[in-house]
């Protein structure tokens, strides 16, 4: 078994934003010492190697590592900011430095090529909007993720319930972070009309709306695709 490991970076200089790159490293030691992978059947991603190589070194070095090894199982985790189109590697608000967004049809590009299990577990808001582009490849695959689509993630990340259950050798079926709790629904605004009143200034003319709105009832599915989990779980 193989795995690919990606930390994202919101700054080169703040520290607040390595958790990205030590939820990477936490899962290489789980790798190592638990999975009984070897170092070099595990390929490290940290901030300062992807603004070396930048986002088509990234993506080269990711097609050989697939390409070389396509008939074993693959394990690909990103720890990192995301949106519903794509991964955000690397945000920073400094017009002269450039951003790495991988974008999912890329990123399946790349993963089309494999063709034996495939395990993706997306640290990311946003997470689950990879499930579409997923079902387009041949292989079996497995997709856990931090947040439903369209919603956004807690800090706190995906990867504590994921290693937890794999440890009791269990599959992994985490809850969602609503940062307040864990939690299996959610509830979300649906707004179904707009009205207007008069708001009276001063000069009279301003109006004010308001949307009218219900709470709609979702639940919150982290998990889809094939169960692969007994490719990680600890050896016996």
């Amino acid at each position: 078994m193989k795995a690919i490991l990606i930390s994202g970076l919101e700054k080169k200089t703040n520290k607040q934003v390595q958790y990205f790159a030590k939820d990477c490293k936490r899962l290489r030691r789980y790798l190592l010492k638990k999975v009984g992978l070897k170092q070099k059947d595990i390929s490290f991603f940290s901030p300062k190697r992807i603004l070396n190589i930048k986002l088509k070194g990234l993506l080269s070095k990711v097609g050989k590592i697939v390409s070389k090894n396509s008939s074993e199982p693959l394990l690909v985790y990103y720890s990192g900011h995301g949106l519903s189109k794509m991964w955000s590697l690397y945000e920073i608000n400094d017009r002269r430095v450039k951003s790495y967004s991988l974008c999912f049809t890329r990123l399946m590009k790349v993963l089309k090529n494999h063709n034996a299990p495939l395990i993706v577990v997306a640290d990311t808001c946003f997470a689950m909007s990879l499930k579409r582009h997923m079902e387009e490849l041949r292989c079996q695959w497995m997709l856990i993720g931090l947040a439903p689509e369209g919603q956004y993630g807690d800090e706190a990340g995906v990867l504590g319930q994921v290693i937890e259950s794999w440890l009791k050798r269990r599959p992994a079926d985490p809850k969602y972070n609503t940062g307040k709790r864990l939690v299996r629904f959610f509830k979300v605004k649906k707004y179904n009309q707009t009205k207007y009143c008069l708001l009276y200034g001063s000069d009279k003319r301003f109006h004010k709306f308001f949307p009218i709105y219900s709470f709609k009832r979702i639940e919150a599915v982290l998990r889809e695709g094939s169960s692969l989990d007994y490719f990680v779980y600890p050896k016996k």
